[in-house]
Formats: structure tokens, sequence, C-alpha cells
């Protein structure tokens, strides 16, 4: 997408369509937000993505009710990281954030777009609403991990399992509701296709052995003998079993 002088201002987003005719609305990613994305990309490998530490959404007639207010703008929070960036200087599921640096928030995408200029580490004063009373904090944005620091995407491959294998970060296990767990992110000819584990897996437990990192999963499975009970959670967010004996 480019304005009338031809200059790049946004990046458009392919059209999903069941009828395979792709007409239709489509959206654009702002360039500034591409460029961060593309400079991230090449420095650290993977995109430095700033969390805020809890869920936001948007404010319909059915939430408006439910918190007592005629006010339509903001977006509230329908979840908060006790240990996240948020819940650590007090923000509360049901506060409704206003404004980020003063810049007035009226959707859950605003929201999220704003937060997408930023990397782990800025600090964004939050302007927010509770019990009817205005209040404003400083909220020091984190990494996936929970900390301030630059992170490189770590990658296990194993040939044994024949499967590429990452652990979950602390912010996706927190959303998950798990302590642990490693994800199965491409499969091959190995171990874990025998196993008929789909890609995006999450492995738990093994035989009720927590599985904490890569080398942890890839250790249990090539050295264990008979029964395997194997406990884990799906795509879909969904707690599954499996048993098998080797």
């Amino acid at each position: 997408m480019v304005n009338l002088d031809g200059e790049l201002i946004g990046i458009n987003t392919a059209i999903l369509s069941r009828t395979g005719s792709y007409a239709g609305y489509g959206f654009a990613v702002p360039s500034d937000i591409v460029k961060k994305v593309v400079d991230d990309l090449i420095r650290y490998g993977e995109v430095q993505k700033a969390f805020f530490g809890a869920e936001a959404m948007d404010i319909d007639s059915n939430i408006a009710t439910k918190l007592e207010t005629d006010d339509y703008s903001g977006v509230v929070l329908s979840y908060v990281q006790n240990d996240g960036a948020a819940g650590k200087v007090g923000l509360q599921k049901g506060d409704i954030v206003l404004k980020i640096d003063n810049e007035p928030i009226d959707s859950r995408s605003q929201f999220e777009e704003v937060l997408s200029y930023h990397s782990p580490g800025d600090q964004i004063n939050v302007t927010y609403k509770r019990n009817q009373k205005i209040y404003q904090n400083t909220i020091t944005l984190t990494n996936r991990e929970g900390t301030t620091e630059r992170l490189k995407r770590e990658i296990y491959t194993s040939r044994t399992l024949g499967a590429d294998l990452e652990k979950v970060s602390k912010v996706e296990r927190s959303l998950l509701n798990i302590d642990h767990g490693v994800r199965v992110l491409k499969v091959r000819n190995g171990l874990i296709s025998q196993m008929d584990l789909s890609e995006g897996f999450i492995i738990t437990y093994i035989n009720k052995v927590a599985i904490d990192d890569p080398e942890t999963l890839t250790d249990i499975l090539t050295k264990i003998k008979g029964r395997v009970y194997l406990e884990g959670v799906n795509k879909q967010g969904r707690v599954e079993y499996y048993r098998y004996y080797f």
C-alpha cells in the first residue's frame, strides 16, 4: 500500500476466502511496524514482542452493563497475569485502559497496535479507570519469559525423534495454565511421527515426569522401554492423554 507520493505506508495482508474469489476487504500492517519486525528478525532471529501481561477486550453493551457504565471508551482487561508487567504495578481484571502514553485507546486492535511498536524493556504510561476513578501508572513491558532482555528463539532439533522442539514460553504457560511443556514444531520421519503427535502439540508429562525442556524429552523417549503414558495440550488448549508400548 502506497500513498499519492508513491511512499510505502503499509503491507497488505492476505485474504482467506472459502469461495476462492478472494474478493473483499483486506487490512494492511503499517510500514513502521513492518520495519520493526524486519529489523528484529535480522538482528535477533525473531520478533521482539513486548508483553503487557494482560488480555484486553472491546467494551460492548453486555460488558458495559456488567461494569455499570455507559461509557464505551477504552478496553477492559479480561485477564491479568499475576507476575506479569501489568500485574506487578497493580492493574486488575476489570480495569479499563483509556490511554497509553496519552494516546486514547478505543479498541482492542488499537491497544495491540500501540504495543506492537514497543520492545521488551520499554516503559509506557497507562491511564486506566477502576470503580469510576481514574489512575495512572508506569509499566515496564517484558518479553515472553517475563524479563526485559532481548531474546533469540532457540529451536532444538532431534534426529532421533525426528522433530524440531521448543520450550513453551512463560507467558504462554500462564495462559494455558501449565507449569512446563515442550512444543512439537516440525515432524519428520522418526519416533514422534510414529507416536502420531501433531505439530503444535505440547508435551507436559511422560510417565508422570515433568517435561521442562527438549533435552529432557529426548533423553526420556530414547531410553524408555515398556508402557508409556504421555500427557499434553493440543493446539486448541485441551489436555490430551496418550498410551504407547515401546
